[in-house]
């Protein structure tokens, strides 16, 4: 079983999100942690040389983001785990390009990595998985609003300065 971790911008002249903390809860009753993954590409312009990597205990994205986890093998995640996104060589790369549309159509990729599990028990009619405690940062380093809305990481405005 799998389900995608997805990030959008409210619209398109919200902030980009340049850096990503995040945590990801599931029942460890049911279900035990694979490992995320990712698309790979080296040359976008050239979706042939894609191919899929890990990304625990680490790995990078296609945008030059390094992704860490906590813990770090997923053997020893027990119904939670958290993932540090972020560009070193590339503070100002966006994890994602996707944003909602004037019309709520969604445009870009949102996709950052898909998270698979294995079932320890029936799930019956699925399986919950969640995502919280999410913070992030604009290719500025200031801090964006975050909703989890239908299934996306939507990022809002800029945060006002305390």
């Amino acid at each position: 079983m799998s389900c995608f971790v997805q990030l959008a911008r409210e619209d398109e002249s919200n902030p980009g999100v340049a850096a990503l903390q995040l945590d990801i809860y599931y029942s460890a009753a049911e279900l035990a942690l694979q490992n995320v993954y990712a698309v790979l590409c080296p040359n976008p312009a050239d979706p042939t040389l894609c191919f899929e990597v890990p990304l625990m205990p680490s790995g990078a994205l296609t945008t030059g983001h390094t992704v860490s986890s906590q813990p770090s093998d997923p053997a020893q995640c027990n119904g939670d785990v958290t993932f540090i996104l972020s560009n070193l060589s590339n503070p100002f790369a966006l994890v994602s390009d996707a944003f909602f549309s004037d019309l709520g159509e969604l445009v870009g990729e949102p996709n950052i990595f898909e998270v698979r599990f294995v079932l320890n028990q029936d799930a019956g009619a699925g399986f919950d998985m969640s995502v919280g405690n999410v913070v992030a940062s604009s290719q500025d380093a200031e801090s964006i609003s975050i909703a989890v809305e239908d299934g996306f990481i939507v990022s809002k405005e800029l945060k006002p300065l305390p």
